[in-house]
């Protein structure tokens, strides 16, 4: 059973695949989260989100030590019908309220239209807008429904609008600046605190979630798992499949070259600058009269 397919995300039609997609994705992800109340799992998550001052999520709320959290998917009812991927209501042990409206997206991008995307191609110069206006940019109207208090179907009372934040969940290794930024201009049109929307907008990447799962189950791969346990490394696996992979950088591929157990000794033309390099030459010597590329260690394969 999927959370998404309870919620109507899912049909035979064919149509919008990608959303259809992300949709559960979502679901699948936190979904699992809430089954298994791994929170110390969502804390290590979100505290990897970052602003447009790349500062963390963490750093900026003070969050630690999740004591609950409450998960809302699509609530409906929203101020200018934006309908948000998740809405979490996090209590950490101090008794500290956070609120956080989750967008989410996998193969696609924002959803934009409204007032503000109709009237692009018009003067500019000229035309005024309303603070009433619906920005027409998906995070810019879902920013305003959680500072407004908008969404009827979520009881937000006991979080102050202090304690409220916009996360961009994507398939991206790093901060989608251009998003953002057309975010930040449609708010600006309306004379809104933008520097107050770059502290509180967060991007967030799939991936990041991966990195936390990788070592939560590395720390149990030798275990018997069941329950919870399971449940999260079947999130793992599935990330994995998805390729939402934390990409670690090239250090790790230097790290990697490292642990091989021999050296390119080659007697022909070497293109790389030995300088760069340089580590290989503790390695033992693999010797070879011709130019070889990717030599197996194992001469039989």
């Amino acid at each position: 059973m999927t959370i998404a397919e309870l919620h109507g995300k899912i049909s035979g039609t064919g149509k919008n695949v990608h959303d259809r997609l992300e949709d559960l994705l979502t679901s699948d992800v936190f979904g699992s989260i809430l089954y298994s109340e791994k929170w110390e799992i969502l804390e290590e998550w979100l505290s990897l989100a970052s602003n447009a001052f790349e500062e963390s999520l963490k750093d900026v709320f003070q969050l630690h030590q999740i004591e609950s959290v409450t998960i809302v998917f699509w609530p409906s009812g929203g101020r200018f019908g934006r309908e948000p991927d998740v809405l979490l209501k996090i209590v950490t042990s101090d008794n500290e309220s956070y609120g956080f409206c989750v967008e989410a997206k996998f193969l696609s991008g924002k959803s934009n239209a409204g007032p503000m995307i109709e009237q692009e191609s018009e003067d500019k110069e000229d035309r005024e807008v309303s603070p009433e206006t619906p920005p027409g940019d998906q995070l810019a109207d879902q920013w305003l429904q959680i500072q407004k208090q908008s969404i009827p179907n979520y009881e937000w009372d006991d979080v102050s609008v202090e304690n409220r934040a916009l996360i961009f969940i994507t398939a991206h290794q790093a901060v989608p600046h251009t998003a953002f930024e057309e975010t930040f201009s449609a708010l600006s049109k309306q004379q809104r605190d933008t520097e107050k929307v770059r502290k509180k907008c967060f991007w967030l990447g799939w991936s990041c979630l991966h990195q936390v799962l990788a070592e939560h189950c590395e720390d149990r791969k030798d275990e018997p798992l069941s329950g919870s346990d399971l449940i999260i490394q079947h999130l793992y696996e599935l990330l994995e499949r998805k390729g939402l992979r934390h990409f670690r950088g090239y250090a790790r591929c230097v790290e990697g070259i490292k642990e091989l157990d021999l050296e390119l000794n080659l007697a022909g033309p070497i293109f790389w600058n030995n300088r760069f390099f340089s580590f290989l030459e503790d390695a033992p010597q693999v010797q070879s009269e011709e130019y070889v590329f990717w030599r197996q260690q194992n001469e039989g394969k």
